[in-house]
């Protein structure tokens, strides 16, 4: 499968699909008004992996969810031992983002809006 062998008109809806999935997903991430803790361990380990990227445990962040909003001392017991459970990936990828263009929202929603774009270009590689 090559690029050449794409018509223009398919190239164009591609890149229209691609592009508006990335605005959309944006601005849906911007009008949230609160994180789910799964958003919250990846920015945190992302912010951490910024610092040392092999200090990679929740320990710290337990501390933190607990002391900002004490009904949620039920977390798992997880994430107070020294664990590699959340895969790096996600949080190196959003470290790199963070290097590059500082520890801000529009940071924070660029790796997941740019991959979510790219399953558009795959499914349509993989489909043809």
């Amino acid at each position: 499968m090559s690029f050449r062998r794409i018509n223009k008109l398919s190239l164009f809806v591609l890149l229209l699909l691609m592009t508006s999935s990335m605005a959309i997903r944006s601005q849906n991430f911007l009008r949230t008004t609160q994180w789910t803790v799964d958003e919250r361990v990846y920015d945190h380990l992302a912010v951490q992996a910024l610092a040392n990227p092999f200090d990679y445990n929740t320990i710290d962040f337990a501390d933190i969810v607990v002391k900002e909003n004490p009904s949620l001392a039920n977390l798992p017991d997880y994430f107070r031992q020294p664990l590699f459970k959340h895969p790096p990936l996600f949080p190196w990828l959003l470290a790199l983002v963070f290097k590059i263009f500082g520890i801000n929202t529009l940071a924070e929603i660029m790796v997941p809006a740019f991959f979510g774009a790219l399953l558009i270009l795959l499914g349509y590689l993989f489909g043809r």
